[in-house]
């Protein structure tokens, strides 16, 4: 039985055990190149620091607002708007200016670079490091002559053409002289220390690079990022050679920006401080000014408190209205007795009709007319008593009857004199009332222009403890003692270096050259198959 074309699976093992070489081969170059750049390659250490903003920190915010904006109305509405968010997007670009590089570049003298010994920190160099704008730029190489003693030679660079893009620049070897541990390098422009540990290197080398240049450098090694975007916070990272000047690096730019930011808030806020000064003295006059007009008007109108009184009117004429009615009704029905009283003839031994009054009790109430229905009575049982005998005694009976009358016309003169004064106390009730609505009616517009006038006042008041607030807020910060920023995180001096990695470059150096040397073993395989095969004409 004849065997079927083998599969690709068994034609690549065959490929990767006929090329066995190459398949060891390709992964064992990568990682000694790997090997190489770990070794050869300088480390690169990187250090951060971060950096909180605080919130309201607007001339017109912070506590000022929070107090105000606890009210209702438009001044609350006014702290909601001073107070207004941190605007970080521009405080990281203020960052990453180039100004604020350069001082921090200036400071830790980040123009010298050293190139020998290449895996040493600089402050077992360098004591101290300061380079000016003016200094030389160029190559120096310090060889140790005697113990704590350099020779100092330099290529400096003497001129610059800008116009050519390359070769642009005309060097002269100097001679600098002699260098001790200890004391300044005989370099212009420069102050540059070497440090106690120097004294056991034979030969340092180092570069002062141009400013612009260094500049540049530099901040591409600075990186400014927001961990989170619903977070006031701020990263600044710092990528140097060596982990002391990262981490400095990084603390000294974190506090450079917050030292300028004081300072521009100082004087932002001074000037605030002073134009609040000047619109408080402007309206504490219009203060007074309205507080005495609400006191005139007040006094003026005899107004209390307008709520308080326009209830007290209104009870006032409620109770006068229901005097009224009770007088009025009872003189009605006083009338409509006395008419009934006068309508009705009375004829020999019966009841005197006036009587009734007995029955109005008011009436009865006051004390001559109680004593006329009396009398009345009494003469009236009297003449009953000798209306028996009438024929004995008839001149009496007739006194008795013209007295009757008499005391008859006294009640009814009684009686419609409380019936006139009723219509009197009416009639005055009324004009009291008419009185009343008409103070009513004044109410709505006194009330208003009181409420008016104290709402002025009211708004003033507020508005004045407002300013007030604020002018002492801004004082405060002018005086430097808030800056609105923080360090959440200082810089700590790196242990292991971000590049390179030598577990995670040798990994991938190792994944690399297994694919060079699988993919390159299946490409020759493949390749030779294709130039071996021979058309069967060509083979018979």
């Amino acid at each position: 039985m004849e065997a079927g074309p083998p599969t690709l699976a068994l034609r690549l093992a065959q490929a990767l055990r006929r090329r066995w070489l190459l398949v060891l081969g390709a992964p064992t170059a990568t990682m000694l190149l790997a090997l190489l750049f770990i070794f050869l390659v300088r480390p690169v250490f990187e250090s951060g620091v971060s950096i909180r903003f605080l919130e309201d920190q607007s001339p017109l915010g912070g506590a000022a607002g929070s107090a105000l904006g606890q009210g209702d109305g438009g001044l609350s509405l006014l702290a909601s708007l001073a107070g207004r968010a941190v605007p970080t997007q521009t405080e990281v670009a203020v960052m990453g200016s180039r100004s604020l590089a350069g001082v921090v570049m200036n400071e830790l003298g980040l123009r010298l670079e050293l190139r020998t010994p290449s895996r040493v920190r600089r402050g077992a160099v360098f004591q101290e490091v300061t380079i000016s704008d003016e200094a030389a730029e160029g190559r120096f190489t310090l060889e140790r002559v005697a113990e704590g003693q350099f020779s100092v030679t330099g290529r400096i660079v003497e001129d610059r053409n800008v116009f050519r893009p390359v070769l642009n620049e005309r060097k002269i070897e100097v001679d600098l002289g002699v260098a001790r541990v200890g004391e300044p390098l005989p370099i212009f422009g420069t102050r540059i220390v070497l440090a106690a540990e120097a004294a056991t290197l034979s030969r340092i080398r180092f570069r002062i690079h141009p400013t612009q240049d260094a500049l540049d450098d530099f901040q591409k090694r600075i990186s400014i990022d927001r961990p989170r975007r619903d977070a006031d916070v701020v990263s600044i990272h710092v990528r140097r050679s060596d982990p002391e000047v990262a981490a400095h690096a990084a603390d000294l730019l974190a506090l450079r920006f917050m030292e300028r930011r004081e300072e521009r808030l100082s004087q932002q806020f001074g000037r605030t401080a002073a134009f609040l000064s000047s619109e408080l003295d402007s309206l504490q006059g219009e203060l007074v000014i309205a507080e005495e007009a609400l006191r005139v008007y007040r006094e003026a109108e005899g107004i209390v408190e307008p709520e308080v009184q326009a209830t007290v009117a209104v009870e006032q004429l409620a109770t006068l209205q229901g005097r009224r009615d009770l007088i009025f009704t009872e003189r009605q029905a006083l009338l409509m007795l006395l008419d009934d009283v006068g309508a009705v003839e009375v004829g020999v031994g019966e009841e005197s009709p006036y009587r009734q009054l007995v029955y109005f009790p008011t009436l009865l109430a006051t004390t001559a007319t109680a004593e006329l229905l009396r009398l009345l009575g009494e003469l009236e049982n009297e003449k009953a008593a000798l209306s028996v005998a009438a024929t004995e005694r008839r001149r009496t009976v007739r006194v008795l009857s013209q007295r009757v009358t008499e005391l008859e016309t006294q009640l009814r003169t009684v009686a419609q004199t409380f019936v006139d004064g009723l219509g009197n106390q009416a009639e005055s009730l009324d004009g009291l009332i008419a009185g009343f609505l008409g103070e009513l009616e004044r109410v709505p517009r006194v009330e208003l222009e009181y409420l008016r006038r104290r709402r002025q006042v009211e708004v003033l008041t507020e508005l004045y403890m407002f300013m007030q607030l604020a002018q002492k807020e801004a004082e405060i910060t002018a005086a430097g003692e808030s800056g609105g920023a923080r360090v959440v995180d200082a810089a700590e001096v790196p242990i292991e270096p971000v590049v390179p990695q030598p577990l995670l470059t040798l990994i991938i150096s190792l994944i690399v050259g297994l694919g060079i040397g699988v993919g390159g073993a299946a490409a020759l395989e493949h390749a030779g198959s294709v130039v071996g095969e021979v058309p069967p004409e060509i083979a018979a």
